[in-house]
Order: C-alpha cells, then sequence, then structure tokens
C-alpha cells in the first residue's frame, strides 16, 4: 500500500470578524462547539501553538497532541508527558503523518480519520491554511474584539459542503464544512 499525505483540516470557532482569541483565551466557550469539536478530532493527531496549548493546559485526551514551539525545551512540565513538542510546523507535519502510517490499522477505514487537525492559534492557522484541504469552521454570530485572529481566505478557493445555523447558549452561530477547490 502506497503512503500519500493525509488531508490537513483546520477546525476553528470565530467571531463574525474571525477574531479567536484574546490575551491567550478563547473568545468563546460554547457547548454545542466544544462537543463537535471533542467528535471531529478524537484519534486524529492535532497540531497546535504553544499558546494554544497553554491555554488548553493539558493534552486532550484520546488524540496524539503536537506542540509547535521553539521556546518548551526538555525540561518539560509533567503534563506535556503526553504530547509530542515539535521545533517548527514541518518537525510537527512529519510527527502527525507518521503517526498516522503507525497507527492506520488502529483508526477507522474511513479516510476522514487519518487526516491531520490544526487547532490553533493564529500563527499556525496562517502557516497552514495554504496547506489546508478542509476548514471545520463554527462563525459565531458576534463582533468580537481581541488579538489573535483567522486568516483572511478567499471564499473562491474553497466549496461549501454543509452548512448547519443553530443556536447555543442563545448565541447564533452557523457551522460551515468547506473544501478546497482543486
Amino acid at each position: 500500500m502506497s503512503y500519500n499525505s493525509p488531508p490537513l483540516t483546520l477546525i476553528v470557532a470565530h467571531a463574525k470578524n474571525l477574531c479567536i482569541g484574546k490575551n491567550n483565551k478563547l473568545l468563546f466557550r460554547l457547548k454545542v462547539d466544544l462537543r463537535r469539536f471533542k467528535k471531529l478530532t478524537m484519534g486524529k493527531p492535532i497540531i497546535m501553538g504553544r499558546k494554544t496549548y497553554e491555554s488548553i493546559g493539558k493534552p486532550l485526551p484520546g488524540r496524539c497532541n503536537i506542540i509547535v514551539s521553539r521556546t518548551l525545551t526538555d525540561n518539560l512540565p509533567d503534563n506535556l508527558s503526553e504530547c509530542k513538542v515539535c521545533q517548527d510546523l514541518t518537525e510537527a507535519l512529519d510527527y502527525a503523518k507518521q503517526y498516522i502510517r503507525e497507527h492506520a490499522s488502529k483508526l477507522d477505514g474511513d479516510e476522514v480519520d487519518k487526516e491531520i487537525m490544526i487547532i490553533g492559534g493564529g500563527d499556525i492557522y496562517r502557516q497552514t491554511l495554504p496547506m489546508a484541504t478542509k476548514l471545520f469552521i463554527t462563525e459565531v454570530g458576534v463582533e468580537e474584539g481581541g488579538d489573535t485572529y483567522f486568516p483572511k481566505y478567499a471564499a473562491s478557493q474553497w466549496r461549501e459542503e454543509r452548512s448547519e445555523n443553530y443556536d447555543d447558549g442563545g448565541i447564533p452561530c452557523v457551522f460551515r464544512i468547506l473544501s478546497r477547490v482543486v
């Protein structure tokens, strides 16, 4: 069996103005969105930046947690023992591909289970958006100010596969699945 690079999927919740965070915290903690995030990322390699990891505070169970950081060293806190720390994005992507190759027999037969998930933050999204094949976007129906934003993307490069309007704790949201136009 030949091995091809697995799909790269970005998953994000952002305000109408693409804001995703402020002071190293998520803008939104929406129950429906968090359940969806868990379901979509479970069992997969997830790549995040150091600040995103610090905002979560612990490895996410049931996933291969990969942290991109130039500042974390070998003297890692105990809660990082379940994580792989990579010095740059290339190393992180290579590690995620290796993880999928080594665990392919344990993953479900569906190819979607063999994807690499990018979970933030802003800089990691900017670096990976040009390589992404799919976007899972929760657009929260408010404008928020913050210091971290999801990068702008050309709608012409993406095809909407699915769109679902819903209310999450009184806040209007739209969940979209976008696939890159080839």
